[in-house]
């Protein structure tokens, strides 16, 4: 049995892919990524590189110093910007429900807006989907640029931190449970099997078959050891050909192509008129039809002719039956006294009336039978020419337009999307996991000690809360600031151990600019790795508190901080307090400056009023501490036919102009 033989068997199977359609979409593979930062940064030391890495190539300009993460990021942002991907063979798998999942080893968005895909990546808080494909995107993707898995030391904590183990287990559970096809990878891409060979795990008999697709002669040692390490079948099929081939196997599009048909149609058409006489070849269907139609009255006309010779030969016998009555006598008689040629007379006028009935009869019978004849015809002749006629319906054109809302839609901001994604929507900061229902009863004061991170020392004041039977345990660390609380094992006095159940903290609406900036330090280096030293009489040591998707909030806040104060901009935490998306509008505020920027949004209006190549401009007021901040949201390109869904218009990272403006009064 051949593979797709095979594979119809399968209910499911899992598709790994660092590079989905490379050729079509031009949406470049990790190579061509590691040569563009190459061309792009200013770096002459590149024999040294190993430039199949992107990985490498990343880590060293970061080394170096030749340019910073960020800076790297949107570079790469650029050559992603508008690159749509034909999805058609892979969306008839997913339609069909004949995909498990994707493993998708790029920084590309294909299959995320669709609706049927749940895309997961490592910093997502939970993977549990239901009755939907899941796309695993263990490198993160461009358009969360703090946590996109870019460089070798990015890699590298993937690997090592548990707190990304269960992501990888999902993983490999999959690959487990379902047979599993590599395509659209470049052999030369040293980062894909480096990613793969972790993803397989440490024990690769407990994998389900493996088979990867490969147009060209496979020679590279490291290559063909990874693929005898984990018994994989090549297919030798360029990946397209691949797709088409095994939709076409399992039934879910149709291979016949329809030139052809068209073709076979046309020759056949031609063939049948070859072997026409060429009379009738010269006929035209109209000009028969006329000719046919005169036949018939023509018919019906030599009939009736017939009928009236019939009908003379019946008078002219009834006109010799009247001569052989005059010559015979009769017997009884009455006298009359009329000559002879008055007798003739009158007989000769009886049979010429009897002759004219006749006549006259005869052809009211033929005229009613040609009437009917003729009304048939016409009756006949006007159905067919209205069975034949198509019915055209005219439509009038739309002429597109240029429409400005100001109610009635949902819009969301690229921007407004970190902050919201982030929990960053009001003051104070903080974050908990800890469930509400939980009784911590039981208070050990510590005492006051020294807290220092990184560089940063802060004065506090420690104790334990409890559950009462202990089974439960926070440590909470509290300045004038912050206030910090974290799940530890607590069965022994004077002896803690930290653990990763539960996690609170929060900065103080008191705290000023510059102290909040410097508490935004702490908690970044906290949260990135660097352990927190403390010493209080006989209790000392480290803790580490390594979160990063704490890390992603904490960053976005710290950086609107330093934004407003390098533009002069004063946040004061207690008067902003409980203002909904506040960081939002105060970063609206910082960009007021610049009075326009670029960025993409996504967007949601009914579709009663607008209308395929409508060209839409978005506009928004929002209030900040007594100012009024107007946004136009301007889309670069006009509602597509695949926006328009029932009765509603849905855009998805549509780009857009954002032009800013202070106004004054209500609105």
């Amino acid at each position: 049995m051949n593979f797709f033989e095979d594979i119809k068997l399968e209910k499911k199977f899992n598709l790994i892919t660092a590079n989905y359609y490379k050729e079509m979409d031009s949406c470049p593979s990790r190579i061509k990524l590691a040569d563009f930062i190459l061309k792009s940064f200013d770096y002459s030391e590149t024999e040294e590189l190993k430039t199949d890495s992107l990985f490498d190539v990343s880590q060293t300009f970061i080394d170096k110093v030749v340019c910073t993460k960020s800076n790297l990021l949107k570079k790469l942002r650029l050559l992603y910007e508008n690159k749509k991907i034909d999805q058609e063979l892979i969306n008839c798998l997913i339609d069909n429900n004949r995909l498990s999942s994707i493993v998708n080893i790029n920084y590309d968005d294909s299959f995320c807006d669709d609706p049927k895909i749940r895309k997961i990546s490592p910093f997502d808080k939970t993977s549990f989907t239901v009755g939907k494909t899941k796309l695993y995107k263990p490198l993160g993707d461009l358009v969360t640029p703090d946590v996109c898995v870019i460089t070798q030391q990015d890699f590298r904590k993937l690997k090592v931190l548990p707190f990304y183990k269960s992501y990888f287990d999902g993983i490999r559970y999959e690959l487990k449970l379902r047979k599993n096809i590599i395509f659209a990878f470049d052999l030369e891409d040293s980062d894909f099997f480096e990613i793969l060979d972790f993803l397989f795990g440490e024990y690769p008999e407990a994998l389900n078959d493996i088979y990867m697709v490969a147009k060209n002669s496979i020679t590279d040692n490291k290559v063909l050891n990874f693929i005898k390490k984990y018994n994989i079948e090549i297919l030798k099929y360029d990946s397209l050909d691949f797709l088409k081939k095994l939709d076409v196997d399992l039934g879910l599009i149709d291979d016949t192509p329809e030139v052809e048909e068209k073709k076979e149609v046309q020759i056949s058409l031609f063939d049948q008129i070859q072997e026409m006489p060429k009379e009738e070849i010269k006929k035209e269907p109209e000009i028969v039809e006329e000719k046919v139609e005169d036949l018939e009255v023509q018919e019906i006309i030599e009939a009736s002719e017939n009928k009236l010779c019939e009908i003379k030969e019946k008078i002219e016998k009834i006109a010799e039956s009247i001569e052989e009555f005059k010559e015979v006598p009769l017997v009884e008689s009455i006298e009359v006294p009329v000559s002879q040629e008055e007798n003739k007379e009158i007989k000769e006028n009886e049979i010429e009336i009897k002759k004219e009935a006749l006549e006259d009869e005869s052809k009211e019978e033929l005229s009613e039978e040609v009437a009917e004849k003729k009304e048939t015809k016409e009756v006949e002749k006007k159905i067919e020419i209205k069975e034949e006629t198509p019915i055209i319906e005219i439509k009038e054109k739309y002429i597109p337009k240029e429409l400005t809302l100001n109610e009635g839609f949902f819009l969301e901001t690229a921007l407004e999307q970190k902050y919201l994604s982030t929990g960053l929507n009001t003051f104070p900061i903080c974050s908990s996991n800890i469930p509400e229902n939980i009784d911590f009863s039981e208070i050990e004061i510590v005492g006051n000690a020294e807290m220092k991170i990184g560089e940063n020392t802060n004065s506090s004041f420690m104790r334990i809360l409890s559950t009462k039977d202990r089974k439960t345990s926070l440590l909470e660390i509290k300045s004038r600031e912050l206030k910090l609380r974290f799940s530890v094992i607590y069965d022994t006095p004077g002896m803690f151990k930290v653990t990763s159940d539960y996690l609170y903290y929060e900065i103080s609406t008191n705290t000023t600019h510059g102290r909040a900036i410097v508490v935004l330090e702490m908690l970044e280096a906290l949260f990135g790795g660097t352990p927190m030293e403390f010493s209080f009489k006989n209790l000392s040591g480290q803790i580490s508190l390594n979160n990063p998707t704490e890390l992603v909030k904490i960053k976005s806040a710290l950086n609107l901080f330093r934004l407003a104060k390098t533009n002069g901009i004063k946040i004061q935490m207690n008067k902003l307090e409980n203002i909904q998306d506040i960081f939002y509008k105060l970063n609206l505020e910082i960009l007021l400056q610049d009075e326009s920027y670029s960025t993409w949004c996504n967007y949601e209006i009914p579709g009663n009023t607008v209308h395929q190549e409508d060209k839409l401009t978005f506009r928004r007021v929002f209030a900040l501490d007594k100012k009024n901040i107007e946004e136009t949201i301007v889309l670069k390109k006009p509602v597509a036919e695949k926006d328009i869904q029932e009765d509603k218009i849905v855009g998805k990272s549509k780009v857009c102009t954002v032009y800013l403006k202070k106004i004054r009064g209500e609105f």
